[in-house]
């Protein structure tokens, strides 16, 4: 996967391309090193669209204030059409609905675009490589008052991981993305000046894992008990290391638990949040400490069949006199969703997740009862990282 950033987020979300949007005929409205489209994504990931030419009239921004997530905003929709699964328009839910300028910090001559966050659908029909079946074609229709624009593609995967960060789309709108949204089990962050511990459960929460069991309908929140997916999990203690892809353990007798993978699900109540809860590995003494130009000391990756993400973290490292004892097999606070472990902390209000609110409930412990085109108009990019862990690409 590739941090080669212009905007990261939500979620640890990231563009690949430089996207400017302008008013005029002649304004740049994209730059970089792979075309914008086709979109890759999974089915129920949430994902922004940033978009010219509609919502002109907005002041604030909107953001649905219910769930079933609604279908329309301001007036504003977006529908998806694919070859396999059910005929004609699929809608999607919609999260917000915002206005930006391209210019920090705007004047006069800033162009104006629109960021649209969505989910896609479930019933998307993802391309799964060697099944014989010819490859799904799908678009995204963004539509202003039943006046339909221009289709944009997609590439239908099984999964498309983007780990949550603090910044971009759904952070935000920070160009700082060293902040991965890795929790302690009271629900403070985790920082180089509140680190974790060798034998600790943390939580990580990303997005576009897939599909999960059972599958929950779109722009629904998620019930409880909370359902469940797979994933392989890696750990590297090397300092500021990139996310890279998990290697499966498969001995002679067939797969076997990922050591420290304690859940990965959605996140009850929430529309396509996913959280990942990990035991922390035991650290070496001679491990850097999380200081000057080490920024993270451990990074946990995620991936599946198709991507992979990853967080870099710090974790507190002993003594060279110290041992550190249970890190291995200490699973007494797995923190699964039922699971609660204390209450604490929250993340910080800067960091948001749509539907009008932040992410402090992120923080919290979940209840004991919680289970795991007119002229003018396009969808110029979504803010959907491409990475190199991402086999589309």
């Amino acid at each position: 996967m590739s941090w080669d950033q212009v905007l990261c987020g939500v979620m640890g979300i990231c563009i690949c391309s430089i996207t400017i949007f302008g008013q005029t005929a002649n304004t740049v409205v994209g730059a970089g090193y792979t075309l914008p489209t086709p979109i890759t994504v999974a089915p129920g990931q949430v994902i922004t669209l940033f978009v010219q030419g509609v919502g002109n009239n907005l002041t604030r921004p909107v953001r649905a204030d219910r769930l079933p997530l609604p279908t329309t905003l301001t007036g504003i929709s977006v529908s998806m059409q694919q070859l396999y699964g059910p005929p004609g328009d699929i809608p999607l839910p919609l999260f917000s609905v915002e206005r930006f300028e391209t210019c920090v910090p705007p004047s006069t001559e800033c162009g104006k675009f629109t960021a649209v966050t969505v989910e896609i659908p479930v019933e998307l029909a993802p391309n799964i490589p060697l099944t014989g079946r010819p490859p799904n074609i799908a678009q995204l229709v963004v539509s202003e008052n039943g006046v339909r624009g221009g289709a944009a593609s997609l590439n239908p995967m099984t999964d498309s991981i983007n780990v949550l960060r603090s910044c971009g789309t759904l952070g935000a709108f920070s160009p700082d993305c060293n902040a991965s949204i890795v929790t302690h089990a009271d629900g403070s962050l985790v920082t180089a000046s509140n680190p974790a511990k060798s034998g600790e459960v943390l939580v990580m929460y990303a997005l576009g894992l897939g599909l999960t069991n059972p599958i929950v309908k779109s722009g629904e929140p998620t019930p409880v008990p909370a359902p469940i997916t797979s994933a392989l999990i890696g750990f590297d203690l090397r300092p500021n290391a990139p996310p890279m892809r998990p290697r499966p353990r498969v001995p002679m007798g067939g797969p076997i638990p990922q050591p420290g993978l304690l859940f990965v699900g959605l996140v009850p109540g929430l529309v396509g949040l996913y959280q990942i809860n990990f035991l922390v590995p035991n650290v070496p003494s001679q491990t850097p400490r999380c200081e000057g130009e080490v920024r993270s000391n451990l990074t946990v990756s995620i991936g599946k069949d198709r991507s992979f993400d990853g967080a870099g973290i710090c974790v507190e490292v002993p003594d060279r006199a110290a041992t550190v004892h249970g890190a291995e097999n200490d699973s007494s606070n797995a923190l699964g969703p039922s699971q609660p472990k204390a209450t604490g902390s929250f993340v910080p209000n800067t960091i948001r997740f749509p539907l009008g609110s932040d992410l402090r409930h992120l923080g919290r412990p979940l209840p004991s009862n919680t289970g795991a085109t007119p002229p003018g108009r396009r969808i110029v990019v979504l803010g959907s990282r491409r990475r190199r862990g991402n086999s589309a690409e």
